[in-house]
């Protein structure tokens, strides 16, 4: 019995060191990343407890902020430092933050042309962009497919080709999913523009 105490003390403390001193490196471990979302994602359900109970834009947006993140643009073939903004739920505005600039000072220098986060959906709940939770990237170029690859939203995705391209293996990615984000291009109807923070509800919503 104790010894179960004191491993749940020794990985509440690192947790909380990897969380506020070493930085993103222990996001990527299993057992460190996996407590932090779950921490989180009690405080998110608490913070969006009434959206759940009357769904509406007007609750919705008053859980939103607006946050700057820095972003590399595509001008005539070069890259330049730029920024833009995205709407996101409070809880989550500080991550943003870190996850763009992680991108921003990544090897790839990643161009960023059109991003969005909250935008409260004609079906609800059933998006977590109508959670603040979800975030697109470059839909043209990250298109989302029906399970047998027709697409649905965007145009073509050519990763290592295009420049806009999500690649699997890349600084966007790896800036999401190393702090418990998910990526769309593992659903069931691939989504490579998306990235949401999970909750319990994400798993019981059908349509994201």
């Amino acid at each position: 019995m104790r010894k179960n105490i004191k491993k749940d003390i020794f990985i509440g403390i690192f947790s909380i060191i990897g969380i506020m001193g070493t930085g993103t490196k222990l996001y990527a471990e299993p057992i460190f990343r996996q407590r932090y979302v779950d921490d989180k994602s009690e405080k998110i359900e608490e913070e969006l407890a009434d959206v759940y109970e009357n769904p509406s834009h007007s609750t919705a947006v008053k859980h939103m902020v607006s946050v700057e993140v820095p972003v590399w643009k595509l001008k005539n073939g070069k890259k330049i430092s730029s920024k833009a903004r995205i709407q996101i739920l409070n809880l989550l505005a500080d991550e943003v933050k870190e996850i763009f600039t992680e991108i921003y000072n990544g090897p790839e220098k990643f161009p960023i042309k059109s991003v969005g986060g909250y935008n409260w959906r004609p079906n609800g709940l059933a998006s977590l962009h109508s959670l603040g939770r979800a975030i697109d990237i470059n839909p043209d170029e990250n298109p989302q497919l029906s399970p047998d690859g027709k697409v649905l939203v965007g145009k073509k995705w050519e990763p290592g080709k295009n420049p806009y391209s999500i690649t699997p293996e890349g600084d966007v990615v790896r800036a999401f999913t190393s702090r418990g984000w998910n990526w769309g291009a593992d659903y069931t109807r691939p989504d490579y523009m998306h990235f949401d923070f999970p909750t319990k509800v994400s798993f019981e919503l059908l349509n994201y």
